[in-house]
């Protein structure tokens, strides 16, 4: 997962979930020691969080300065599921008032193996 962290507005800390507390990696931001007191990240289980910061100003320099990507890297170990194709087939009798329903779904495992 990579992301942008943008503060438009005035906002202590931004804190991000994975879905695992499997994770690896993730980025810390450079440049920022003018305005974070005691770290620019802390991990705990499955969050992240980047913060607290302090003296944030809201202009486009300020940001544009600023601004850089974040990545968080993490281990999914679960079956992801993706179907393929979804075929579906009614068949109406007009004789005994009937409806067949057929579903031909082609299945696919899009995670881990």
């Amino acid at each position: 997962m990579t992301c942008y962290l943008l503060c438009a507005s005035k906002i202590s800390s931004c804190r991000d979930r994975s879905s695992s507390p499997n994770i690896v990696s993730y980025a810390t931001p450079l440049d920022v020691d003018s305005f974070v007191k005691d770290g620019s990240v802390t991990k705990s289980g499955a969050t992240i969080t980047y913060g607290p910061y302090h003296n944030i100003q809201t202009d486009a320099d300020f940001i544009a300065k600023y601004q850089q990507p974040i990545s968080v890297h993490y281990n999914f170990d679960h079956p992801v599921l993706e179907v393929k194709t979804l075929r579906r087939t009614a068949e109406i009798s007009h004789w005994g008032s009937n409806l067949n329903i057929e579903d031909k779904i082609d299945l696919h495992n899009a995670g881990p193996t």
